[in-house]
């Protein structure tokens, strides 16, 4: 689901019920152009690494981000 190409990204979605935004069925959604997407990310994780700044997530939530990583494979 990247692409850095200077091209919109479109992903096909399909739900099986209305959600708010998008009505049941199958279309094309368009992520727009995306550029540098780990470039902030790596930023902020310096930052904390270098006592900056304080690492926005608590030590649960990086429990419950690898608990579900590991449950999906």
């Amino acid at each position: 689901m990247e692409r850095f190409d200077g091209k919109p990204l479109w992903m096909r979605l399909t739900l099986r019920e209305n959600n708010g935004e998008y009505a049941a069925g199958t279309r094309c959604v368009d992520l727009g152009i995306m550029a540098d997407r780990y470039q902030g990310q790596l930023m902020e994780f310096a930052q904390i690494i270098n006592g900056r700044i304080e690492n926005p997530y608590p030590y649960e939530h990086e429990l419950l981000v690898q608990e579900v990583l590991l449950a999906c494979c």
